[in-house]
């Protein structure tokens, strides 16, 4: 988890806060038992404070420059902190006439800011030396790293206990942390990453270290600080046992730096010899199929690495197969270990694993003292798969094996991303020659002209936004006296959008030449409709019946947009409201009891507007919708318009509103009835 910036600025003040309240605590104590437990309760809170402050500064880190940034750094607090208690000590002598068993104010103060120098030496160097311990990243040391912090803040714990601990208590607890510590140090692998020029600086830094650790513990071992009074910081417990663990760290660091020295020439040259292997990438080319190009890798990865198992899984993105290529392995096997490994979850095979040594993890299809890696075949947008490579050795895969490695499979993975992209384009080019086909049927479905007679007038406005939509609307007319129209929104987009909205003009057309009425034809439309389209789909519609003999208007809305209607006479423009569910959503006879026919008589000059949610979901200036309301006021505007006219105006006026939108999202269809 990454400490935010507030988070190390939090503990900063509280371990100045629990420090300075330690300082004053400590100035006023007698021997009263409230200030002795106070004043460790400060002293330990401000140990807690340090420590998670330096654990917030020093992140993670994935490379052999970052710890050794992070090594110089805890290097240079060392010294300022060892520069600092060196000038107090150097003042302290020269002002020898003051003992510090009194309680002048000087001999306080300087003994108080050794100590809380010693804190801050301590929690630097004990969280790079942590940091540096997890590189590379290993769950099993995570765990021991984590029962050992639990045990240090035991020991910080047993630190408050207003009394002094036996000596043997002491040397008890030294001998835990002495062996977890040599536990954790054993573990080291982060020295072998290290070319001669940065074992050189790293012996340097830690050696510095190591003495400046024991400039502070002989003076906290020291008279000067083992007969204090009060004892808060020369008896804690905590302290000691963080001396013992930088002692065995230090010189086991040491001693490890030391002994690959003569190594370290060897390494580099064998890097170098490792690193012409990279020409054989350039035979990973584009013009290969995916089949060779991962018989390649194989052969690649196995010639350098001389593993005794290996295996390449690449992943189709598109269907749940796989292609396996391995030489002789049992099928069993792979597949126990892809399990353990967690490859074949998505986000398990696009992680690098490195196992140095299996008999520390929970593999228990390899036996014990071997070596395994896994490297995703991948690019920042491309995962294909992994490679797994398997050594019965422990420690069998060297820093620049796994970095050839790594060349492998990312040159690998750039091309099967060619490969991938070529067949996706091919693919595309299919589909919309699909889609202009798709398109082609759409339009033809639709009304080309608008319809005009003496008494009445239907104009449109229609526009895709260039994806098959599922926008449809018809009219038309049985008799020369009633007039049938409908307008409905078929959900989703594609060609199924559009073979569906075929079916639906089909339907449309049969039923007004059986139908009474809308409600009727709808009823009949959703059974017609319901057996044969998916559960996820369906059609909202509306669907109107115009006598002109009676000027009279049915309407049923099957969950379609209200419609608009403007009475010349009243001046006002309202909205059609019947209550109705689309067709498709229930698949039974109980859809009749969901559908309300409406009915009204018309005036000359009155006009109805009926459009797909195209237009009022548009998005225009500061991302606001068009809405019906805007629709109302535009509809009110128009009373004194032809037909032709008002969809004119609309084009004109939904163009202004839209046009500081990137694209529109759906498609639009406007319709403009005017009775006269």
């Amino acid at each position: 988890m990454k400490i935010t910036i507030k988070e190390r600025i939090l503990f900063l003040f509280l371990a100045l806060s629990c420090g300075t309240a330690f300082l004053v605590t400590d100035f006023y104590n007698t021997s009263n038992f409230f200030f002795i437990v106070l004043e460790k309760l400060f002293f330990g809170s401000y140990i807690l404070f340090t420590f998670l402050f330096f654990k917030a500064e020093i992140q993670f880190v994935s490379n052999i420059n970052g710890f050794l940034e992070i090594l110089w750094k805890g290097f240079l607090t060392s010294i300022v902190f060892f520069v600092l208690v060196f000038i107090i000590r150097t003042f302290d002598n020269w002002n020898s006439d003051i003992e510090y068993a009194g309680k002048s104010f000087i001999s306080l103060l300087s003994y108080h800011l050794v100590g809380i120098a010693l804190i801050v030496f301590q929690g630097s160097i004990y969280n790079v030396f942590k940091k540096l311990s997890f590189y590379p990243k290993v769950k099993q040391i995570l765990l021991q790293w984590a029962r050992f912090e639990y045990f240090m803040f035991l020991l910080l714990v047993v630190s408050l206990i207003p009394f002094d601990l036996h000596l043997y208590v002491l040397y008890f607890f030294l001998a835990i942390t002495s062996v977890f510590s040599i536990f954790l140090t054993i573990r080291i692998k982060w020295i072998v990453y290290l070319d001669f020029r940065q074992k050189l600086q790293a012996l340097l830094m830690i050696s510095s270290i190591f003495l400046m650790g024991l400039y502070f513990l002989q003076l906290f071992i020291g008279k000067d600080f083992s007969y204090k009074i009060p004892t808060s910081m020369s008896s804690n417990i905590f302290i000691y046992c963080l001396f013992a663990f930088f002692a065995v760290y230090s010189l086991f660091t040491i001693l490890i730096l030391i002994f690959n020295l003569p190594t370290s020439g060897v390494f580099e040259k064998k890097y170098e010899e490792l690193s012409r292997f990279q020409v054989l990438s350039d035979t990973l080319q584009q013009g290969k199929d995916r089949d060779q190009i991962l018989e390649l890798l194989y052969d690649s990865c196995k010639a350098v690495s001389l593993a005794d198992i290996i295996w390449v899984r690449y992943l189709n993105r598109n269907t749940a197969d796989s292609i396996l290529i391995e030489d002789n392995v049992q099928e069993l096997l792979i597949e126990n270990i892809e399990k353990e490994l967690n490859l074949l979850a998505p986000e398990g095979h696009s992680k690098e694993i490195i196992l140095r040594n299996t008999s520390s993890t929970d593999i228990p299809s390899i036996s014990d003292d071997s070596s395994l890696i896994c490297i995703p075949i991948k690019t920042s947008s491309f995962n294909a798969g992994y490679v797994v490579i398997i050594k019965y050795v422990k420690d069998g895969f060297e820093t620049d094996i796994i970095n050839v490695l790594r060349m492998y499979t990312q040159q690998a993975a750039i091309s099967l991303e060619n490969t991938a992209l070529l067949s996706e384009a091919i693919e595309k080019e299919r589909y919309l020659e699909e889609i202009k086909i798709s398109k082609h049927i759409q339009q033809s479905l639709l009304p080309k002209y608008n319809l005009s007679y003496d008494n009445l007038k239907i104009c449109h406005y229609s526009k895709s936004t260039g994806i098959v939509g599922g926008d449809f609307f018809d009219y038309c007319t049985i008799n020369g006296q009633q007039y049938w129209i409908a307008i409905g929104d078929v959900a989703g987009k594609g060609t199924s959008a559009a073979f569906l909205m075929a079916q639906l003009k089909g339907i449309f057309r049969s039923l007004v030449q059986v139908c009474s009425g809308p409600r009727n034809l709808v009823i009949r439309a959703n059974y017609a409709l319901a057996y044969n389209t998916e559960k996820s789909s369906f059609i909202t519609l509306s669907v109107f019946l115009i006598d002109t003999e009676l000027k009279q208007l049915r309407h049923v809305r099957a969950g379609h947009c209200q419609a608009i209607y403007y009475d010349f006479s009243a001046k006002t423009a309202h909205l059609l409201e019947p209550k109705g569910m689309g067709l498709g959503m229930l698949k039974d006879d109980s859809y009749k009891n969901f559908i309300e026919e409406a009915q009204l008589n018309y005036n000359d000059g009155d006009i109805l507007f009926l459009y797909t949610d195209g237009v009022t979901e548009c998005r225009g200036k500061d991302n606001k919708m068009l809405g019906v309301e805007n629709l109302l006021k535009f509809a009110e505007t128009q009373i004194e318009f032809e037909a032709e006219v008002i969809v004119q105006n609309f084009s004109n006026f939904f163009a202004e509103f839209s046009e500081l939108s990137e694209s529109e999202e759906d498609d639009v269809t406007f319709l403009v009835i005017k009775f006269e």
